[in-house]
């Protein structure tokens, strides 16, 4: 290996998405323990970057709609991260969104009922409806600039817990209103959430390629979820700046689909991306699960912002429309980049 490339086994791995998740993963009823903070499971954890995490995606496909209900709590500061952001079509920057309302550095007492309910300053709430762990109510308003929702989350899939047991994923029926710039839609969809906690979230650069977490809802009784690096056998264009093993490529992936859970076992990734923005454009994979079935995908941003979540690290959140085998779904294409890909792909 060249020694002025990054190298891909300093990578710090706090960050959920430069994990790898593939010990296996438990399927659990709905229950209120999942739902709630888990103070017991953070204790014992020293670190400004502790952090506990609510995520709602909110989409509307067929209106290039995409957007986060975001609640990022930091026990160990007693304070939290979080809003609404909610976009039409291609944004750059964040803050050209019809809704960008986020609060970085709020007191956690607005958290003093836990997640049973909450209202964040900027008016944000989400309350836990029974039975517990099966469905959610988010609404929000702001008539300055004629903006609100007031949506629902139903459960489709069992939770999903992570092998390390501070992380899971969902699948989700999404209904309700919602209203930008004084237009006003319906939403019924589907989508993925996921809880964290117990888990820290180190702000250093990392010297790894751009890596997404991407979900899928085709139905509702088909989603996926995936967190993969492109392959480096496909000419990503991130070659030259990395020498990154294929080995490393796949993180976490799983496939639920009538009734049936499989794992990913393989995957075969090359994205495009914008030569001016280096948003994602597009996405081709294939999947192979413990079953052996290979799945053919193709993707396409239709809506896309970003976010410097952490100033060392930025994060193009997309709707991706996907295409399997006669079938379209929709869902979050989420991919982090930082410093060596930026300057190395924008310096000239």
């Amino acid at each position: 290996m060249s020694d002025n490339k990054p190298q891909p086994n300093a990578i710090n791995e706090d960050f959920f998405m430069l994990q790898s998740h593939l010990g296996g993963y438990q399927l659990l009823p709905d229950a209120l323990e999942n739902e709630l903070l888990h103070p017991q499971a953070n204790a014992g954890i020293s670190g400004d970057s502790l952090s506990e995490t609510q995520y709602f995606s909110v989409n509307i496909p067929e209106e290039n709609i995409h957007g986060i209900i975001y609640c990022w709590h930091r026990p160990n500061l007693k304070i939290a991260t979080g809003g609404v952001w909610i976009w039409q079509g291609i944004k750059r920057p964040a803050l050209s969104a019809e809704i960008f309302d986020f609060r970085s550095f709020m007191s956690d007492k607005f958290l003093a009922d836990d997640l049973y309910h909450y209202r964040m300053e900027n008016g944000l709430e989400v309350e836990l409806l029974q039975p517990y762990g099966k469905r959610f109510r988010a609404s929000y308003e702001d008539k300055a600039r004629q903006n609100g929702f007031k949506l629902e989350y139903t459960a489709m899939t069992p939770v999903i817990m992570f092998e390390t047991g501070v992380h899971f994923e969902q699948g989700v029926k999404l209904q309700g209103e919602l209203t930008l710039r004084g237009k006003t839609y319906k939403v019924d969809t589907h989508n993925v959430r996921d809880r964290t906690w117990g888990s820290l979230r180190g702000e250093m650069p990392q010297p790894a390629p751009p890596v997404p977490w991407m979900t899928c809802a085709f139905n509702d009784n088909f989603y996926f979820s995936v967190i993969a690096y492109d392959h480096p056998d496909l000419n990503p264009d991130w070659k030259g700046l990395y020498d990154f093993p294929a080995d490393k490529v796949l993180k976490s992936g799983w496939i639920y689909r009538d009734g049936k859970f499989l794992t990913v076992q393989s995957c075969r990734k090359i994205t495009e991306h914008d030569p001016d923005s280096l948003f994602p454009t597009s996405v081709r994979m294939e999947l192979i699960d413990d079953e052996g079935n290979v799945y053919n995908l193709k993707g396409t941003i239709i809506a896309a912002s970003n976010w410097t979540a952490w100033l060392n690290c930025e994060v193009v959140l997309s709707l991706c429309r996907w295409e399997y085998d006669g079938l379209v779904g929709h869902g979050d294409f989420q991919e982090a980049r930082w410093t060596d890909y930026l300057h190395g792909k924008l310096k000239k």
